[in-house]
């Protein structure tokens, strides 16, 4: 049987796995550093660009360790035991702040190339993932207390049924849970607000 992930595998991932080095970030307003980190703006980009993909790197190995959920397909897996569909959704549950840490910290419409190029990777994991059915399904639940922001991000990056995922049109919004401007209308064109 497939290891399960530990507590602390749990907890580190639900932090972001970012450490003290860079705590949170809040759109608009400046980044909380720790006294190690270098003042440059540039330095503390690399730092936070390398420990979120750090972070992505140690959450596949997890995703690896659990070849029977068959994770990375976008059918949902059939035919769950208990244990299996409780594995699953905790694996989902750690891969929802890691996204929401990466949106916080690298994303703002106004990015500069270097940025938009690491940004891109980013969004290419959640449409990735998105595409997976039973991630989609849960995403009410696993957004539930997330940025507003993020979340109407990630629902942004549905597929539009009936088209083939890959496509730079195939995606669509579904509508917020709050009253705000689209923050994702220059990814996805669709939205009316």
């Amino acid at each position: 049987m497939p290891a399960l992930p530990t507590v602390a595998q749990g907890c580190r991932y639900a932090a972001g796995n970012l450490g003290t080095a860079v705590l949170h970030r809040h759109r608009g307003g400046p980044a909380v550093h720790d006294r190690g980190v270098s003042s440059s703006s540039s330095a503390r980009s690399e730092d936070t660009w390398q420990q979120i993909s750090d972070a992505y790197l140690d959450f596949l190995e997890v995703v690896l360790a659990n070849p029977d959920l068959k994770l990375r397909s976008q059918p949902a897996t059939p035919d769950l035991s208990d244990e299996q569909r409780e594995r699953m959704l905790l694996i989902f549950d750690m891969l929802i702040p890691l996204f929401e840490r990466a949106y916080l910290l690298v994303y703002d419409q106004r990015m500069d190339a270097k940025r938009r190029r690491r940004w891109h990777s980013w969004d290419d994991y959640m449409r990735e993932w998105s595409q997976r059915e039973d991630f989609r399904a849960r995403l009410p639940e696993l957004l539930r207390g997330e940025d507003p922001d993020f979340a109407a991000y990630l629902r942004c990056r549905r597929p539009t049924p009936g088209i083939s995922p890959g496509r730079t049109d195939d995606w669509q919004c579904e509508p917020s849970p709050i009253s705000m401007p689209c923050m994702t209308r220059q990814v996805c064109g669709r939205c009316a607000t």
